[in-house]
């Protein structure tokens, strides 16, 4: 994983602020291949709730981290159960590290 103890602590306690503390969130694309170089910070937040506008808040998550790791790729997609599942939420799910 291409991610340090730091990011990964700074991304953990972003998720929790913005979307709660029964929220996890997973890294996946090409940040878990060690061999890679380069490219975004892809994260999957999984929710236990439903949430209403899960846009704005992937945005105010990205927001949270770039302010504490400063200007960075992110990209944010969220689950929660009864949420529509795409090939993407699937992909995160199951190549994704839980951080």
């Amino acid at each position: 994983m291409r991610l340090t103890e730091h990011q990964q602590k700074v991304i953990r306690k972003a998720t929790k602020d913005v979307f709660g503390s029964s929220a996890t969130v997973r890294l996946f694309g090409s940040r878990v291949d060690d061999s890679l170089r380069g490219g975004d910070i892809d994260l999957l937040v999984e929710c236990l709730e439903p949430i209403e506008d899960a846009g704005q808040m992937s945005a105010k998550l990205v927001a949270q981290i770039q302010t504490r790791l400063g200007d960075q790729k992110i990209d944010v997609i969220c689950t929660w159960p009864g949420s529509k599942r795409l090939s993407v939420h699937r992909s995160a799910i199951e190549t994704g590290i839980v951080l």
